[in-house]
């Protein structure tokens, strides 16, 4: 099948226009097209009327990841609503009844939802590189990675929607889920990162999943969930002093696998960040700046970021080393992202076929 046949396919345009007559479908509001424009365009002129070409990183990723929350909202609110309707309307199965299979009939109900979303982001891509890339100093690779990774994402919180509406099978239980999920997944995890042990984090997560989440989605699992949330509080304070497991806790790293965190992370390296350093490993001259360090000179990680910052060459490498680590992060959440999106595909059409 070529594309002109795919986009002109009779089952897709049905769920297109489904899409568009389906009612408490957002249009210029929350979380609709018109704040999409103001993650995009609000950024962008807020740059454009100061003359600092270096601030362009800065102000394309602080509108990346607004862009990225409200693009995960709109793809896991529209799939889960869109799914659950059907369900629930019973279109659904009457659709199944035809020769149509189940994966083709959620894959062109996956498109109508993504599709708009998606025209958006690349619509706008333009704009941003000469804004971003033209008038100013962000890397045209760097916006080109980040939006990929952003379509990447959406494509996740979609199955992840596609899944939620085909269980729940109620468009409003289906919406208000994926609207607390992503408020608790993106903004609330980054930000419950940084005033909190990751290990709490997990358990605060946990216990949420435990006592609102599970009972919502599977109310005749209400009480085996709240028995194993009363286990998980009793057993909290014995883990950090269970060696193997209260070792692995304490390394735990949620950031490594936050896309926020992921985009947030293609920021310059702080001139005064130690944390960088490793980045630096193996190379010659930042070994030799290392080990000839004056006697009376503190040794210290952070006077030796400052050093590493006076050395025009280092302070160089330093950054590219961190861009290429950056991207390559987001390749690889990127495949990881991809693979559980497909993951609930799967597991969302397999609930389907139990509605034939």
């Amino acid at each position: 099948m070529t594309p002109r046949e795919m986009i002109a396919h009779p089952l897709l345009l049905k769920e297109l226009a489904s899409q568009a007559r389906r009612p408490g479908r957002p249009g210029w509001t929350y979380p609709g097209p018109g704040w999409f424009l103001v993650a995009t365009l609000v950024p962008a002129l807020l740059y454009m009327m100061q003359d600092d070409p270096s601030a362009a990183r800065s102000y394309f990723l602080a509108s990346a990841l607004f862009s990225l929350w409200l693009l995960a909202l709109r793809s896991g609110l529209y799939a889960a609503t869109s799914m659950a309707s059907e369900i629930r309307q019973g279109t659904f199965s009457v659709l199944l009844s035809t020769p149509l299979t189940v994966s083709g009939a959620t894959a062109a109900k996956l498109t109508a939802c993504l599709l708009p979303l998606w025209l958006e982001v690349l619509v706008a891509l333009p704009a941003a590189l000469l804004v971003y890339s033209r008038f100013g100093e962000a890397p045209p690779h760097l916006l080109l990675a980040v939006t990929a990774f952003q379509l990447v994402v959406s494509f996740l919180f979609a199955g992840f929607g596609l899944w939620m509406g085909a269980v729940l099978e109620d468009p409003e239980r289906a919406a208000g889920t994926i609207r607390t999920l992503v408020l608790v997944a993106l903004p609330g995890t980054l930000l419950a990162t940084r005033v909190m042990p990751d290990t709490m984090v997990v358990a605060g997560l946990t216990l949420w999943a435990l006592l609102v989440w599970i009972p919502r989605i599977r109310p005749n699992q209400a009480i085996p969930s709240s028995v194993l949330a009363l286990v998980l509080l009793l057993l909290l304070p014995f883990l950090p002093v269970m060696s193997t497991l209260g070792q692995d806790l304490r390394e735990l790293d949620l950031n490594q696998i936050h896309p926020l965190h992921a985009v947030q992370s293609l920021t310059l390296p702080h001139p005064a960040d130690p944390n960088h350093l490793a980045l630096l490993e193996g190379d010659p001259d930042f070994e030799e700046l290392r080990a000839r360090g004056p006697k009376h000179f503190n040794s210290s990680p952070q006077n030796l970021a400052v050093r590493v910052q006076a050395h025009p060459i280092l302070r160089q490498r330093l950054e590219q080393a961190h861009r290429r680590a950056g991207l390559q992060r987001l390749l690889l959440l990127g495949l990881t992202y991809g693979l559980a999106g497909l993951l609930l595909i799967h597991l969302a059409v397999g609930r389907a076929r139990k509605c034939r």
